[in-house]
């Protein structure tokens, strides 16, 4: 009886273990025999991580602070695994493959006992959210799903039995909200729902748990120059005005902006709102509806002020708790009627998913291969010619792992000058020429297609100043989800033009067949 009653869990664990497996081989297979992210984002991590371990400093580069991360958990959970073997580039892939399948155990101890229902929630986590691509990040979305389950799980039972405190749920706070600051959309919600059951010491304990890490990291930040927040949420989340209208306006406006970027979303609200019609009629603090309102509002809070991209992985914890959340949810459906649009409205969504999720699949060799081909290889470069040297650069992330570089971040992730000019709409090609100056920049490696006076990229800014001599250039030819299909080398200092040219023509020999040197 005990072996039936697991086999949802045994099977869909192999099918994540599978998939995962296959998009690794044949990801390795397309990036030349190496293991190589489908992010630069994800070496940014593995680049803090590695001089936290080596050197005790939290930063991009080993010679000073850097607050270019919203997940220091994270890093610091790899830092911890590089101290004992090194800067080993199998860690990020152990600690989110190993978190997914910690949230397919999480989700199945969560769900109702149906064996059916329970087999095909299951699938859908791994198919739709889709998690072998997400744990193939090697980033903390995986981890991030595990604690937010933990924390939904948790905080439905005691919101439903409106106890007066639980330390479990408070102990869970600090490890969500340092995993990913998006944890406190959650949080909040969850404390608004205990203080509507009139549990106004644990509302504000979740308050205060989820207030002190964040202001303990912010502070740290603020004594070294840096901003409260962490730089890549400053660049990333909604931009705030002075006024209270024109901040209504702006969040509805980015609002929509992201849904047409992910109109998946829509069918999940869509989704979640009908399975609130739909138990209606049950009890209004059953832990299944509870977790359906904590889903639906951390979207909505989600969509408001946060972002979501690349393969899908910022949105990846609401497709996951909304899922759980709608089969909890199911059973407490009642009337025909009721469960048919329920039904129907959620087999909707999850067709939508599921085409997102096959397509991500299938393309994830060719984003491998466009990050090999590309970031891997400019890492590659430094490392061998210019370990150690002043360089600026928009994708920071491998060059900074694969080698010490002193670095001038003209995005402004890593770079609070930058970032600073870029929010007071200050950021000129004036001051691109005197912040390269101060920090010695020698040569710049950047996407030309950035920078420009007309219409810059988001993560971009001005013109390139006209002293900086281009050398080389090289065109990737999976480029879709890279930031340019070319990148090119500046000699910044007029004396290395010659060291760079050589430089590149030396190195020109070992990139791979996927890469085109144009002319200058």
């Amino acid at each position: 009886m005990k072996s039936s009653t697991q086999y949802p869990l045994v099977c869909v664990l192999a099918i994540y273990c599978a998939l995962f497996s296959v998009e690794i081989t044949l990801s390795v297979f397309s990036s030349g025999h190496h293991l190589v992210y489908p992010l630069d984002d994800t070496y940014i991590s593995m680049a803090m991580a590695k001089h936290f371990a080596e050197h005790g400093v939290w930063g991009v580069t080993p010679f000073g602070f850097t607050s270019a991360t919203s997940t220091p958990l994270y890093v610091l959970l790899v830092a911890t695994c590089y101290r004992f073997t090194g800067a080993a580039d199998c860690w990020p892939l152990v600690l989110a493959f190993t978190s997914g399948a910690f949230a397919i155990l999480l989700a199945d101890r969560i769900l109702p006992r149906s064996s059916k229902g329970r087999l095909i929630a299951l699938l859908s986590i791994v198919l739709l959210t889709p998690l072998a691509s997400i744990a193939h990040l090697g980033m903390e979305h995986t981890l991030h799903i595990c604690l937010t389950l933990l924390f939904a799980w948790r905080a439905s039972v005691v919101i439903g039995k409106s106890k007066r405190f639980d330390w479990f749920l408070v102990l869970i706070i600090p490890l969500l909200v340092m995993t990913r600051f998006e944890g406190l959309f959650l949080v909040g919600i969850g404390a608004f729902l205990l203080a509507i059951r009139r549990s106004f010491l644990l509302a504000a304990s979740l308050l205060m748990a989820a207030a002190l890490p964040v202001t303990a990291y912010g502070a740290l930040a603020l004594s070294r120059g840096w901003f409260f927040l962490p730089n890549s949420l400053l660049l990333k989340g909604t931009k705030f005005e002075s006024s209270f209208l024109i901040n209504i306006l702006v969040m509805n406006f980015h609002a929509l902006v992201l849904l047409r970027k992910a109109p998946h979303l829509i069918g999940i609200l869509i989704a979640l709102v009908a399975i609130l019609w739909a138990t209606r009629r049950a009890e209004t603090w059953a832990p299944g509806r509870i977790l359906v309102w904590l889903s639906l509002l951390s979207l909505i809070a989600h969509v408001v002020f946060a972002d979501v991209g690349w393969i899908f992985r910022y949105e990846a914890y609401l497709i996951v708790l909304s899922i759980v959340s709608i089969a909890t949810a199911l059973p407490l459906v009642e009337s025909l009627q009721a469960k048919k649009l329920a039904y129907s409205v959620a087999m909707m969504a999850a067709a939508v998913l599921l085409v997102r999720s096959f397509r991500i699949f299938t393309e994830m060799p060719s984003i491998t291969n466009g990050i090999y081909s590309q970031q891997y290889q400019m890492g590659r470069f430094v490392s061998r010619y210019y370990q150690s040297s002043s360089i600026a650069a928009n994708d920071i992330g491998a060059i900074n792992y694969m080698a010490d570089l002193h670095l001038f971040d003209l995005a402004g992730l890593a770079d609070t000058e930058i970032l600073k000019r870029k929010r007071l709409k200050s950021y000129t090609t004036k001051i691109i020429d005197t912040e390269a100056s101060r920090n010695g920049v020698q040569i710049a490696i950047v996407y030309d297609s950035w920078f420009s006076d007309q219409r810059p990229a988001a993560f971009g800014g001005p013109a390139l100043p006209r002293t900086w001599l281009r050398v080389g250039r090289w065109r990737t030819l999976n480029a879709e989800h890279l930031g340019s299909d070319a990148v090119s080398f500046y000699a910044v200092q007029p004396n290395e033009e010659s060291r760079l040219r050589e430089a590149l023509r030396a190195f020109r020999e070992i990139l791979p067949s996927e890469v085109t040197v144009l002319q200058d």
